[in-house]
C-alpha cells in the first residue's frame, strides 16, 4: 500500500488549490500587519474572490484573519512567514498548514503537535476553535487539505513523537 504523500514535492504540496490558497492567505495577511500596507489584505482578498467566488470566499477570508491576528497577538512570539511568492515554506508555515489539516480531519493529536510548535504558550481551545472554523469554512468550499502524518509533522516541530 502506498501513502497519498508518496512521491508528492513541495512543488506539487503547493500547485494543490486547497494549500495553494490557504498559504498565501496566511501569508499576505500577515504581510499586512508585518508592512502596514492594506493592499497585503486586497491581495489576499482578491486571490480567493478570484478563485472561489465572493460567497465562498467570505468565510475562509474572515477565519484567515482572524487565525493570523490570534496567533500575532497571543502565541507569545511572532509566527514566521516566507514572503508571499515565494515556492518554499518555513517550519512556522509548515505547521500552520498542518494545524488546519488536522482540524478539517479532527486530528486533535496532530493539531496539538503543530499548534505547540507555534506558541511558548499552551495553544488553548481558541485556537483550536479558529481552527476547526477555518477547516470547516474551508471544506464547505471544496478546499480539503492533505493530512501531514503525525511522523512528519514531528519532524517539522522538533518533537520526539511519544506512541504508547
Amino acid at each position: 500500500m502506498t501513502s497519498a504523500h508518496e512521491g508528492l514535492t513541495i512543488a506539487d504540496y503547493l500547485s494543490r488549490k486547497p494549500e495553494r490558497l490557504l498559504l498565501e492567505g496566511l501569508r499576505q495577511w500577515n504581510g499586512g500587519y508585518e508592512t502596514g500596507c492594506m493592499s497585503c489584505w486586497e491581495t489576499a482578498s482578491d486571490s480567493l474572490t478570484a478563485e472561489l467566488g465572493f460567497a465562498a470566499a467570505a468565510e475562509p477570508l474572515f477565519l484567515i484573519a482572524q487565525m493570523v491576528r490570534h496567533l500575532r497577538q497571543q502565541g507569545g512570539r511572532q509566527p514566521q512567514f516566507y514572503p508571499a511568492n515565494c515556492r518554499r515554506m518555513c517550519r512556522d508555515e509548515c505547521c500552520l498548514m498542518a494545524m488546519v489539516a488536522a482540524a478539517q480531519d479532527k486530528e486533535r493529536f496532530c493539531f496539538d503537535m503543530a499548534a505547540g510548535a507555534l506558541s511558548q504558550d499552551e495553544p488553548g481551545d481558541t485556537l483550536y476553535d479558529l481552527a476547526v472554523s477555518l477547516a470547516d469554512a474551508m471544506t464547505r468550499s471544496g478546499l480539503h487539505l492533505l493530512a501531514v502524518p503525525p511522523t512528519v509533522l514531528a519532524l517539522i516541530a522538533g518533537q520526539k513523537l511519544n506512541v504508547s
